[in-house]
């Protein structure tokens, strides 16, 4: 017998599995929709690594070139032929990067006669006018006994700037540099006399630029002598500015140059043309020069000697301050860079703090004069009330010297760091932390 066949039960029967596939497509659907809903909710990838200056810019290898071109040229005495080669291949070298270049010459007197000093300025323009100042001597000390190729003292100095210079004319600071190149502070002065007398070519540049107006303007300096050595430590030297002198020794640290810039070095007063900065209270330089050249004692048995040539030299020693030096700079820009920036937004407020606070200007009432009849009461003036104009712009903080060396001491600069230790705070035998803003 055959089932009843009902069309009502049928069509329910077609609903029922109509119904229950669309439901398990439903829950499929809305189970993908809170898949992709986890995964847009998810943790977004890292970021890039933040590129860290590592002063791999500079080619040790270019200074290197810069320094033996410079030995094979002999002595290079200030007002003599060597020294006037020496003038030409900077003059060249700064002018091939296509800087502003500018002369800046000074006649001296010593016993055998007039001596004229040529200094060398190069400018890297800036975002900024302000100028962060770079020097070092190009000449040798004259000795009478045999010729002094100086390839320490007054080669590495000029081969680590014009490698510096190399790499901010590519990529410039958003300060104004201005590379120096100083002529005669080799000469040999009268010893009882003043820094003026000892750095000539330094007094000199320093001058010059006060009275172009640019001194004022300066808010970093840094000075480099004898930076070749290829057993290269340098001590701390106490006329240098103690925040910015701490960023090189940090820098040193992170990049692994500890031995050049031990924590532990010992405190020097070195004799270079930092001291008539500071001797006009431009106080933000900082000097360096390794004071112990060879064997023996400091100032070693290398220092204005015969062996100061290329052999007991490094092209390593030019990595490790070339290196340092560009990190170090950058960091005391970017320093400076926040202090202006917080100077700019503090000044703006004053000006916007002063235009609220004052007053309207209203004019004065005008009285009835008395009867005829009364004799005049004597009137009396109203208060003078300006109106509130702008605020004059502050000018930009330089941040605050916080170790000072007397500037009117003079102690003489040859050999640098030839002078009498002198002791030091007992904080400063730790580099302290890169100060944050």
């Amino acid at each position: 017998m055959l089932p009843k066949f009902s069309l009502q039960k049928t069509k329910r029967q077609l609903n029922k599995g109509v119904g229950m596939g669309m439901g398990i497509r439903w829950k499929i659907a809305s189970l993908a929709v809170l898949i992709l809903g986890v995964l847009a909710c998810a943790a977004p990838p890292p970021p890039p690594p933040v590129e860290v200056n590592t002063g791999q810019a500079f080619s040790s290898e270019r200074a290197w070139q810069h320094l033996l071109a410079l030995s094979a040229m002999g002595p290079r005495v200030a007002g003599t032929d060597g020294g006037k080669q020496a003038y030409d291949y900077i003059w060249q070298q700064v002018q091939d990067l296509g800087l502003d270049v500018v002369a800046q010459e000074a006649t001296i007197t010593r016993p055998s006669g007039p001596v004229t000093l040529r200094n060398i300025v190069a400018t890297i323009p800036g975002a900024s006018p302000d100028l962060f100042l770079l020097s070092t001597h190009y000449d040798t000390h004259p000795m009478p006994d045999f010729p002094l190729i100086g390839t320490n003292e007054g080669a590495s100095g000029v081969a680590v700037l014009l490698e510096l210079a190399r790499v901010y004319a590519a990529s410039p600071l958003p300060y104004t540099v201005q590379i120096s190149f100083i002529d005669g502070d080799m000469l040999p002065g009268d010893e009882a006399k003043s820094l003026t007398e000892l750095l000539p070519g330094s007094n000199a540049w320093a001058e010059w630029l006060q009275g172009q107006g640019l001194l004022a303007n300066s808010r970093f300096a840094l000075v480099l002598d004898q930076v070749s050595d290829r057993d290269l430590v340098f001590s701390r030297d106490l006329f240098s500015n103690r925040q910015y002198r701490e960023t090189f020794w940090n820098v040193a640290h992170e990049l692994g140059y500890s031995r050049a810039f031990p924590p532990t070095a010992k405190f020097e007063s070195i004799g270079l043309g930092h001291r008539i900065l500071d001797s006009m209270r431009m106080r933000s330089s900082v000097a360096l020069a390794d004071t112990h050249y060879g064997e023996g004692d400091a100032p070693g048995s290398f220092w204005r000697a015969a062996g100061d040539t290329p052999e007991n030299n490094s092209q390593a020693s030019l990595e490790i301050i070339g290196r340092v030096s560009l990190v170090a700079i950058e960091r005391i820009a970017q320093r400076l860079q926040k202090i202006d920036s917080l100077t700019t937004r503090a000044t703006t407020q004053e000006s916007v703090d002063s235009n609220k606070a004052a007053p309207p200007a209203t004019s004065p009432t005008v009285k009835e004069a008395p009867a005829a009849s009364s004799p005049p009461a004597p009137e009396s003036s109203p208060p003078s009330e300006e109106p509130a104009g702008e605020a004059v712009p502050a000018t930009p903080v330089t941040p605050a010297v916080e170790e000072q060396a007397p500037s009117q001491a003079v102690v003489s600069p040859a050999p640098p760091g030839a002078e009498k230790e002198e002791s030091a705070p007992a904080e400063d035998a730790t580099p302290p932390a890169e100060p944050k803003l």
